[in-house]
């Protein structure tokens, strides 16, 4: 897409390696770009010598896709040689995911009623199986997205930033009672792997005092 390289997608090529073995135990990911031609047409290096405007566009890109779609389309991500990658491409992992390797920037929790939207298939698996799902709700003056109840407890659900660890504890659930009962779910995953999601969801409602 840059004016001075303008290539097909089949001309240059892109892959990753996570770096093992630091003292520090720091997990590095190397991102990488070459020419697909034997011996090279000096596609790569082109690149490198524009890298930091080539990022910006692109980070442009995926934060504003021309078609506004919800994970990705033929204007921000897909094209004919990644057509058998379309379900698993997301403008908005990959922009946070650039984000971050640009400057550092940590992904931010949704605001409420944005979890909720996307929290809707699991409210309709929950509701189905006899549960009392209300949301956004109140809960100890924090908006929780989710709240499912059964006859032991209520459990607060939300959702955090898919390049998040569960260790993270910047979420909005952190300002709740320890003694009230919270699953925080990775946004990615549960768009797609829903059974398993729901099982998580399920287990603490009706298991866990």
């Amino acid at each position: 897409r840059h004016p001075q390289i303008d290539l097909d997608p089949s001309e240059f090529g892109a892959g990753f390696r996570i770096v093992p073995n630091r003292e520090d135990d720091t997990l590095l990911l190397d991102v990488y770009l070459y020419d697909t031609l034997s011996g090279g047409a000096g596609y790569a290096d082109l690149a490198a010598r524009n890298i930091e405007e080539i990022l910006q566009q692109t980070l442009a890109l995926l934060e504003q896709c021309p078609a506004h779609c919800e994970q990705s389309c033929e204007s921000c991500l897909r094209h004919y040689h990644n057509q058998y990658l379309k379900e698993r491409l997301d403008r908005n992992l990959g922009a946070e995911l650039l984000r971050y390797a640009l400057d550092g920037t940590l992904p931010k929790e949704k605001a409420p009623a944005a979890q909720a939207n996307l929290l809707r298939n699991l409210q309709r698996l929950l509701e189905l199986e006899g549960f009392a799902c209300t949301g956004p709700v109140e809960i100890q003056g924090v908006t929780v997205p989710l709240g499912v109840a059964s006859s032991n407890q209520q459990v607060a659900v939300g959702l955090r930033p898919a390049l998040l660890t569960p260790e993270w504890q910047g979420h909005s659930f952190s300002n709740l009672s320890p003694t009230t009962a919270s699953v925080v779910l990775n946004e990615f995953v549960l768009g797609r792997n829903l059974p398993d999601e729901h099982q998580m969801v399920r287990n603490a409602v009706l298991y866990e005092k």
